[in-house]
């Protein structure tokens, strides 16, 4: 996301994004009731630190071998939703060619945000949107990365 304003901020300085599980969304009606609630301080008094019990990763030695944040504070919520609100009214600014990574089975974020995205980039050319089906949240260490880095590295060396 930040990102993405960067390259809406600095149209002309940005040769191009690749925009893996994008936040735009998030998964689930306890962000979403979250979000709609985000402007009275009820997670934050109520549950001032958000536990963390794993990470989003399919492949079972990945899972393993990666670290995991384990809390984050519930206040910070509140900053990704501004955030998501500030990119979508900047994606029409955004002109640099750009991709957009999903996986079809994160439990973070939305898929449905990344075609959002790919729709909002109006004056962004090309805009390439790929859905992974193995793997999940953290795309780069999981199931399906060969074909991510493939993706990644074939639309940044295409003429």
């Amino acid at each position: 996301l930040l990102a993405l304003l960067l390259a809406a901020r600095h149209a002309g300085e940005v040769a191009g994004l690749a925009l893996l599980a994008p936040a735009l969304r998030f998964r689930g009606p306890t962000m979403a009731l979250l979000r709609a609630l985000r402007r009275l301080p009820v997670l934050e008094l109520a549950r001032p630190w958000v536990r963390k019990t794993g990470i989003d990763i399919e492949d079972e030695a990945e899972r393993a071998a990666a670290p995991v944040l384990p809390a984050f504070p519930s206040v910070r919520l509140r900053d990704v939703f501004e955030l998501q609100d500030a990119v979508r009214a900047a994606l029409p600014q955004v002109v640099a060619p750009t991709l957009i990574a999903v996986a079809a089975h994160d439990n973070v974020v939305s898929p449905g945000g990344g075609r959002e995205l790919a729709k909002g980039l109006v004056n962004a050319r090309p805009v390439r949107f790929i859905r992974l089906e193995q793997g999940r949240h953290q795309m780069a260490r999981d199931k399906g990365r060969a074909t991510l880095a493939a993706e990644v590295c074939g639309f940044f060396t295409r003429p």
